[in-house]
């Protein structure tokens, strides 16, 4: 069996200014903000902002996708020119077309709260999502990647005629690529995992055929924990093939390191396929199943999470 090189990943603290946009800063790159919810009445959700630039050139891409028992039932999907789009450099606050979409704000509370607002065709969203987990940021194969393992999300989605009140748990990350990633890396898998108090956020970053990348951090009490390459353990048990593309659908992850021993087993409850521009993605209701032991600790799993599994070209 061929040897894969794997590269450590170094999380560091974020402050509001990490997670708000950048795009005067480069020449050119990718950046988005994606932020999913999984809600306690068998709804979910995922809003994305992709924008696209090299120099004053580029576009803006948008997706809001709503899930009813894992299963998508109202898709919107925009484009927009460079010029439709304002973005606050200090703190996260995005305008497309001078209508709020992501407002971010600090309370009275000191909680970092951000307010996701979408006035669409026979849809309305009015979500916040509040920060409870500490997030982190870093380096990986793609570019820099910042992420808040939890959010609890509360709030409200009108379709059609029907209002929907929501509350549940929601995932937030923002990624800044150099525009010439999608030619020098292959893709990527990733997920996430709330575990009561503990929140895992993992990955595993295709460079080419020799080289990946998994990572692994554990957010606890205030505090993350970053899982050193050689404790992780990715395997896939599954794949099926989609779009002329394998693609694995049910796979383990196995982590043992220090006080945290993990072992995890993900099954598709259904996927979605979603192609944007020269990338080919898809995005999993799973359901995880086995334990965790942190500090002697053993919690059974047995949950449903969002993942993403992406190729490019």
């Amino acid at each position: 069996m061929k040897k894969i090189k794997t590269h450590n990943f170094k999380p560091t603290d974020i402050t509001t200014i990490d997670d708000a946009c950048h795009l005067k800063r480069e020449f050119g790159k990718i950046e988005t903000w994606y932020h999913d919810a999984i809600f306690k009445n068998g709804y979910s959700l995922v809003n994305l902002i992709n924008v696209l630039h090299i120099g004053r050139f580029g576009i803006i891409l948008t997706g809001l996708f709503i899930y009813k028992d894992n299963k998508p039932i109202k898709i919107i999907r925009n484009r927009y020119s460079l010029s439709s789009f304002k973005g606050n450099e200090e703190i996260l606050h995005i305008k497309i077309k001078d209508k709020d979409i992501l407002k971010t704000h600090i309370n009275d509370k000191n909680e970092w709260i951000t307010k996701l607002t979408r006035k669409e065709k026979n849809l309305k969203i009015n979500l916040d999502f509040i920060k409870k987990s500490k997030g982190f940021k870093g380096t990986t194969y793609l570019g820099n990647w910042l992420a808040i393992p939890k959010m609890n999300v509360q709030g409200l989605i009108n379709i059609g005629n029907e209002l929907i009140n929501v509350d549940g748990i929601g995932y937030h990350d923002h990624n800044i690529y150099p525009i010439y990633t999608p030619f020098k890396t292959r893709g990527y898998n990733f997920g996430k995992l709330n575990i009561n108090s503990n929140h895992l956020t993992w990955a595993r970053v295709i460079k080419n055929k020799n080289k990946e990348q998994l990572l692994a951090v554990i957010s606890k009490n205030q505090e993350f924990i970053n899982i050193p390459k050689k404790s992780i353990k990715y395997k896939i048990l599954e794949e099926i093939k989609d779009k002329r593309k394998k693609i694995p659908t049910k796979f383990s992850i196995n982590i043992d390191h220090e006080k945290i021993k993990l072992k995890l087993v993900a099954e598709p409850i259904n996927y979605h396929y979603i192609g944007v521009l020269i990338t080919h993605y898809w995005r999993f209701h799973v359901r995880y199943k086995g334990e965790i032991i942190i500090d002697k600790m053993k919690k059974n799993i047995d949950t449903v999470e969002i993942i993403e599994y992406l190729k490019f070209f």
